[in-house]
């Protein structure tokens, strides 16, 4: 799943890369956008008929991943279907169990509610893709400080048509995502109540 292209970070940058498909430009659409998604606590990309398989905790609430929800097709709770007036669901992702018009506790059993729902974003919000393509290209800016060093960690030489490949995974472990970005993500950050 990805929050951005290339040409987002092309942009953000001000550079292009060598190739419509750059290898290092893949790996930082995929890294930042899985940074992204786990800063913020949830998954942004829409996806139609989704299953998931969640915790009943003994408490009236469940937490869908992906937001915002546009609908829930079906719940089953511990092997049983439920009818579309035995729970209530929000955009937020909060699904709620409901019996006789008041909430209702969901079963204390792992792996026991079952839900198919529609949730994300068809178009990924401008200041998401802004602020995960700001990571990424800090990103880049650490891998290239890091190839400038003088032993850069080199995992991949070839000689034939000369290639050098350097280990920015192990740059990349020390990123961290900018404070500028985080403050672009905080509204669109997910705080669930256990």
């Amino acid at each position: 799943m990805s929050l951005i292209t290339q040409d987002d970070i092309e942009k953000t940058l001000h550079f292009q890369f060598d190739n419509d498909a750059d290898p290092i430009a893949a790996w930082l659409v995929e890294n930042s956008s899985a940074m992204v998604e786990s800063y913020c606590n949830r998954l942004f990309e829409q996806a139609t008929d989704e299953v998931v398989t969640l915790d009943g905790r003994g408490d009236h609430t469940v937490w869908l991943p992906r937001t915002p929800v546009t609908a829930v097709s079906s719940v089953v709770e511990n092997g049983t279907t439920l009818t579309s007036t035995q729970y209530a669901w929000y955009t937020n992702g909060r699904l709620v169990r409901v019996s006789y018009g008041y909430d209702h506790p969901w079963c204390y059993k792992r792996q026991s509610v079952v839900v198919t729902y529609t949730g994300g974003y068809a178009t990924i919000p401008f200041d998401v893709r802004a602020a995960t393509a700001a990571i990424a290209a800090e990103a880049f800016k650490v891998g290239a400080a890091f190839a400038e060093q003088e032993n850069p960690g080199v995992n991949l030489e070839r000689i034939g048509d000369y290639m050098v490949q350097y280990d920015l995974e192990r740059a990349m472990a020390t990123l961290t995502i900018p404070d500028g970005a985080k403050d672009i993500l905080k509204n669109h950050k997910r705080v669930v109540v256990a």
